[in-house]
């Protein structure tokens, strides 16, 4: 049999039950006599309640502060977008020796050049048919020994885009190898890259290095411009690492 006893919560006072003054709240009547456990988890929940909506009001003004000190810190160090597609580029087709993507150069209001010097004429031509002539506010310009690369022969089969890709990219430490696969509507081309990680800086607060970490797949796909190779399709696979 539980036992009962009587505990003082002035919040539990029932008027005219123990109507004596209670010696802890002289200006509060007695509590009723009730289980001494059901008093206690109500005196809990109570307390608790009231805890919890202050610890709430304080945490989301903390955390507001926070937010506001990071972006204040930070508000400065915010990447542009053309920066962050001259470092992609340089993390990507930068990997080749014989490839050297320069600084972004201001040729106008919100615009910039990017040149991609390369020191061979035939792989100048072929990474010209690959990459965009403009990326957003960015001009991408390949430079050959010759000079600028105004304009590069058009491959018209799946075997000549093939050659194309592997000329492209001989020499870059991201690069698999290219080849044709029969698909539905005839034969088309795997642009294969290594199973590696592409790392470049872009003031990622959430990182340790202020970096973003791509697969060598997803970070050409955004340097590539292979729709100029249609009706042929190029699809971009990473190589199995096992």
């Amino acid at each position: 049999m539980t036992k009962k006893v009587t505990v003082y919560f002035p919040h539990l006072a029932v008027p005219g039950v123990n109507s004596r003054r209670s010696p802890f709240f002289p200006n509060r009547r007695r509590g009723r006599c009730v289980n001494s456990w059901v008093i206690l988890y109500w005196q809990f929940k109570s307390y608790w309640h009231t805890r919890s909506e202050r610890i709430h009001g304080r945490g989301m003004r903390i955390l507001a502060f926070t937010f506001l000190f990071l972006l204040g810190q930070n508000a400065q160090a915010l990447m542009a977008p053309w920066y962050e597609f001259a470092n992609l580029a340089e993390a990507t087709l930068g990997r080749d020796s014989c490839v050297k993507p320069q600084e972004l150069t201001e040729v106008g209001k919100n615009q910039y050049l990017l040149k991609v010097l390369v020191c061979d004429e035939e792989k100048a031509q072929s990474l010209h048919a690959i990459l965009p002539t403009t990326k957003g506010s960015v001009l991408v310009q390949v430079e050959g020994p010759d000079g600028v690369v105004a304009s590069s022969k058009k491959p018209t089969s799946p075997e000549e885009v093939v050659d194309l890709l592997k000329t492209a990219f001989k020499g870059n430490a991201y690069f698999s190898t290219a080849n044709t696969f029969q698909g539905f509507f005839g034969k088309n081309v795997w642009l294969e890259f290594q199973s590696k990680v592409v790392s470049y800086r872009t003031d990622n607060i959430s990182d340790k290095y202020l970096s973003t970490h791509k697969t060598a797949q997803d970070a050409f796909s955004e340097v590539l411009n292979l729709e100029g190779l249609k009706p042929v399709r190029v699809q971009l696979t990473t190589r199995v690492g096992w």
